[in-house]
């Protein structure tokens, strides 16, 4: 059976902040990932937290995917909505931009809080085989919505986006 790492002793704030950056700042994936939080009411956190576990090879049991979602929507709901509404409602400007750091400061500390949760090496089988798999059933756990050809569109957009930037093949995962 494999051990669950210690995700406290490894550190996990850089890496997935540095991971999430490099994703959401390769061509398309910033569209996609609107689309999904505006259009499907996703938490790109989220979903990028889920894309950082799969391409690590770590599997998510049922049990931190169901903690993970819930901290996930409750950070969403209460945090990053009103915020992301404040800064919507701002014209450009200062008061914006901090508008706008504010926010990302709160999607930071919530991937660094979500990399914290306890995850596995995956041996065969027990992660998904596929990252668009891997996505849609963080979807699943967060609550879809929308039109469902779209969301899948969109799931497979960031999946493609994902494996560019990874220099990978869809369906492979791991690091």
């Amino acid at each position: 059976m494999a051990e669950a790492r210690d995700t406290q002793a490894r550190s996990p704030g850089p890496d997935i902040w540095d991971f999430a950056l490099a994703h959401y700042g390769a061509a398309g994936v910033k569209a996609a990932a609107l689309a999904l939080q505006d259009d499907h009411g996703q938490c790109v956190s989220f979903l990028l937290w889920r894309l950082w576990a799969w391409r690590r090879g770590l599997a998510v049991s049922p049990r931190t995917l169901a903690r993970a979602s819930g901290m996930a929507r409750d950070t969403e709901t209460h945090r990053l909505r009103p915020l992301r509404a404040e800064r919507r409602a701002l014209a450009a400007g200062a008061s914006r931009a901090r508008a706008l750091d504010r926010e990302i400061e709160v999607e930071r500390g919530l991937l660094e809080d979500l990399a914290r949760l306890p995850l596995a090496d995956a041996p065969g089988g027990l992660a998904p085989t596929t990252l668009i798999d891997a996505l849609a059933e963080a979807v699943r756990a967060y609550g879809a919505q929308g039109d469902p050809t779209a969301l899948a569109g969109h799931l497979s957009a960031l999946a493609d986006w994902s494996d560019a930037a990874a220099g990978s093949k869809l369906g492979h995962g791991g690091a």
